[in-house]
Parts: structure tokens; C-alpha cells; sequence
């Protein structure tokens, strides 16, 4: 065996069978597989416990379907995590399966923003008020010394658009560099031992990953301090939504280049001495930063307060409902609202064609059924 502990030292990456019999002598390597295993196991539960509270109880098909994938983030981020433990050699596509799962959610995430609101028209009328500042964290923060001006403009409808697109332009460039990562990888030109040669493809496949990332994360960040105080107005809670979102979006892309740079100094050792231990080891880390994020959806999503301000008194009383008390729920409603407050269609509304029902039905008071 001695001749597999010194193949391992950083040099190739073993099989599932190989990396089992090598655990006889990488104790640390099978305590931190084990430790993922129990939390993976763990948090799955709790997801599928979620997601029937969710169905059962946001009486909103499209926004219990938004909640749904941001509550699910994080115990999917650590079922595929998982699978790049047992199979190093597959810990870059388990990575990028967190990737495919997160651009969606992503989405939902400003679909809910939008839904909150009652729709895009609703939204743009509501913020005429609340002008956007783009001098936020993570990039522009440093901007409050130039002219207010230059950093703040009304909300228009085509600035929510093109604001929508420098988000998701990362589900088109994160995907692309993750194949080309394995494209170079096969190729054997990817510089796994050396990320800081500026000749080698991995470096710049790295900062374009950091870039397209702080994009993302910088508009996000944007779009929430805009929107925050008129959904708290409306007593609608968004910050651990944020948090839950930025941070996925932080830890699948930021945390492996942070890693490619740190392990390039970091001699080779247990518990993971694989080729590509950078990967395998943003797997591990990605199961642990669960524990720290899923208790915030537990405790904010898997509640009617902050997501539903009343429920229409057809669905409250109707069988299929859950027998919930919304009042202890939120400490807010009361059986006049959901007798005299309006109700709209679902769907979310992009266009009304009359800007009077804008200004007059409170969207953000109402639920959709």
C-alpha cells in the first residue's frame, strides 16, 4: 500500500475503491467523509420536510415555487458535494452541478423580489421613490465620494431588464469555464499544480470566474438595498433570502478560486492528497458552510411571517389547507383584511396596461390565488 499513499501524493486521483482501501491509512480523510455523509443525510431531510411545509402552506403557487428552490439550495449543494468526496476524480462536475442548481434559483430569487411586489409594473411603481444606488458591496462601495448623480438612477422597466441579464450572465459564462476546466484537465495543460503561472489557462479561467461572480453578486446586492425598504414597508422579509443567495453564489465560484490560489502554496498532505484536491476540498467546505446557512431558511422560510401577509378567507377555510393560525403566525392579520382586501390572478404580472391599477390596489398586501 505504501506505493498507493505515495500515487496519491497530488499526483492522480483515485478510484472510488482505491480512495476506500486508502482510508486505512487517512483517518482524517474517512472522519471528514463521514461527518459529510451525517449532514448530507441531514439535510435532505429537512429539505423534503420544507418543501411539503412550503407546498401545504404558501398559498401562492409561484411564489411557494420561488421559496422552494432557495430553500432547497443548500441541502442539494451537499448531496452532489457529497458525491465529489467519494469520487475525487468527479469533484469538478460536482461543483458544477451546484453551478446548474444555483442559476435557477438565482432567478426565483428575483422572481419572488418581483412577486412581492405584485408584478414588474407594480415594482417599477412602487419604487419611483426609492431611487437605486449602485454604490454597494461587494464592488462599488468605495463610490460614496463622487457625485450622488453618477450613482443613482429611478427604477425603468429596461434598467430592471438589462440589471435581470447582468445576473444571469453568469448561467451562461460559469458553465463555459467549467468546461473548458475539463476540457484542459483530459488535455492535461490545466495547471492544477500551479495557479499562478499567468501562461497556463487555469489562471484566467479563474479571474473570469471572479469576475462574472462579483457581477452577479454586486447586482443582486444592489437590487436588494433598492427594494428592502419598501418590501420591510410592506412587512415582507428579504434579508435571509439575500444572504442565502449571495453566500451559495460566493461560496460555488469565489471559495475554488480563493482555494486554487491558497492550495498553490499549500504543500500536499491528508486528508485529501488528490490531483485535485482544490475541488474535492470546496466540496467539503460547501457541506459544512450548510450547516451554517439552512438553520436561516428553516427559521425564515418555513414560516408564514415575512412570506404571507394574510391568506384569502376561500383558502383559509378551505380542507387542503393546513390549519394554521396565520394571526399567532405574524402577529398582524385580522379577519377584516381577508374579508375586505382585494384579490388578484395568479401569475406574475409583467403588464397591466393601466397604470391606475398600479397606483390604487396595494400588490404588496394581497396574495395571489
Amino acid at each position: 500500500m505504501d506505493d498507493d499513499v505515495i500515487m496519491f501524493n497530488c499526483t492522480s486521483d483515485p478510484t472510488a475503491e482505491e480512495l476506500f482501501e486508502y482510508f486505512e491509512y487517512n483517518p482524517g480523510g474517512l472522519a471528514c467523509v463521514i461527518l459529510a455523509t451525517v449532514i448530507t443525510v441531514i439535510q435532505t431531510i429537512v429539505m423534503i420536510d420544507g418543501i411539503v411545509w412550503i407546498t401545504k402552506n404558501i398559498p401562492h403557487s409561484e411564489r411557494a415555487s420561488s421559496m422552494i428552490w432557495i430553500y432547497s439550495v443548500w441541502p442539494v449543494f451537499c448531496i452532489v458535494s457529497l458525491f465529489g468526496l467519494f469520487l475525487p476524480r468527479a469533484a469538478l462536475l460536482s461543483n458544477a452541478a451546484a453551478n446548474l442548481f444555483l442559476f435557477p434559483t438565482i432567478y426565483h430569487y428575483l422572481n419572488l423580489i418581483v412577486d412581492y411586489f405584485g408584478g414588474e409594473d407594480a415594482m417599477i411603481g412602487k419604487m419611483k421613490d426609492f431611487p437605486v444606488k449602485y454604490n454597494r458591496a461587494p464592488c462599488f462601495c468605495c463610490c460614496c465620494c463622487v457625485p450622488e448623480k453618477l450613482y443613482t438612477h429611478v427604477l425603468k422597466k429596461k434598467h430592471f431588464v438589462k440589471l435581470e441579464v447582468l445576473v444571469m450572465q453568469i448561467a451562461l459564462i460559469r458553465p463555459f469555464l467549467l468546461l473548458l476546466s475539463q476540457i484542459f484537465i483530459i488535455d492535461g495543460t490545466f495547471p492544477n499544480d500551479n495557479a499562478l503561472d499567468y501562461t497556463q489557462p487555469g489562471l484566467w479561467i479563474i479571474i473570469l470566474t471572479i469576475v462574472s461572480t462579483l457581477t452577479a453578486m454586486q447586482v443582486i446586492s444592489t437590487l436588494h438595498n433598492a427594494t428592502k425598504p419598501r418590501l420591510k414597508a410592506m412587512h415582507y422579509s428579504t434579508i435571509p433570502k439575500y444572504l442565502v443567495v449571495q453566500f451559495a453564489l460566493l461560496m460555488t465560484n469565489l471559495q475554488n478560486a480563493f482555494l486554487a490560489f491558497a492550495m498553490a502554496a499549500i504543500e500536499c498532505g491528508n486528508p485529501f492528497p488528490y490531483k485535485s484536491r482544490v475541488d474535492v476540498w470546496n466540496c467539503f467546505l460547501v457541506i459544512i458552510w450548510s450547516l451554517v446557512f439552512q438553520p436561516i431558511c428553516v427559521k425564515y422560510m418555513r414560516t408564514l411571517k415575512g412570506n404571507v401577509l394574510y391568506i384569502p378567507h376561500q383558502l383559509k377555510s378551505s380542507e387542503s389547507y393546513s390549519v394554521i393560525s396565520l394571526a399567532e403566525a405574524t402577529g398582524e392579520a385580522t379577519e377584516d383584511m381577508n374579508e375586505n382586501a382585494p384579490l388578484m390572478t395568479a401569475g406574475r404580472l409583467r403588464s397591466t396596461g393601466d397604470s391606475n391599477m398600479v397606483d390604487n390596489i396595494s400588490y404588496g398586501s394581497v396574495i395571489t390565488v
